[in-house]
């Protein structure tokens, strides 16, 4: 049998690129560069923690001096932007991971909560403002596998990679924040052994 040389021309370059094939096929990249090979992402959820309360935190320039008789007000209208703090990990899809975990406890978006003032008692004293909310830590992979696109290997597993994040645990579908007001150790011993009772000194030295 003879072959028209173009014919055989083709045939060989088909020979030659069958190797080749194979190699890009299991590191990612179909013959010939017309499609890519790319991944799918899916999570697991392995810890969800109980909710807990965060450490205080005092507001941003919110001071107020009461004066021997009269009392003031600080952090009127103030407002803190509450979000999800990734601790390991990245390039998360937070919203997905929560529907893994199959209940709305905690919220992916940031929230914005405002306070409408709290109340320094008289007597000179300089206060601050402090907040707290409550979270809960998650835990889990990050999962990557092989997608439709990648012939013989779609599906297998490429790796996983851990996350760690806290998140605004949810009240009756809310963010709650609570703000108090605290005595700032700028006072001075004297004065701060006088403060009322049940009214905290500020975090960090405030």
């Amino acid at each position: 049998m003879i072959l028209h040389t173009a014919a055989l021309a083709a045939i060989l370059a088909i020979a030659s690129t069958f190797p080749t094939e194979l190699i890009e096929r299991q590191y990612g990249q179909i013959s010939g560069g017309a499609a890519t090979c790319t991944e799918d992402t899916s999570y697991s959820v392995d810890a969800q923690s109980a909710p807990f309360e965060t450490p205080e935190r005092i507001g941003t320039d919110q001071f107020c001096t009461s004066t021997k008789s009269d009392t003031c007000t600080v952090g009127a209208g103030y407002s803190v932007s509450i979000g999800v703090t990734i601790t390991v990990g990245g390039g998360l899809d937070l919203s997905e991971i929560l529907s893994v975990t199959g209940s709305v406890s905690w919220s992916y978006t940031t929230t914005q909560s405002t306070t409408v003032g709290e109340t320094c008692p008289k007597g000179g004293f300089v206060c601050g403002l402090m907040y707290k909310n409550t979270n809960i830590e998650v835990k889990g992979d990050k999962i990557r596998k092989y997608a439709d696109n990648c012939g013989a290997i779609k599906g297998q597993e490429i790796g996983r990679d851990p996350y760690v994040f806290q998140a605004p645990a949810l009240t009756a579908g809310r963010v709650i924040t609570e703000y108090a007001v605290c005595i700032s150790n700028t006072n001075g011993p004297k004065h701060l052994a006088k403060r009322p009772k049940g009214i905290q000194l500020c975090p960090s030295g405030a």
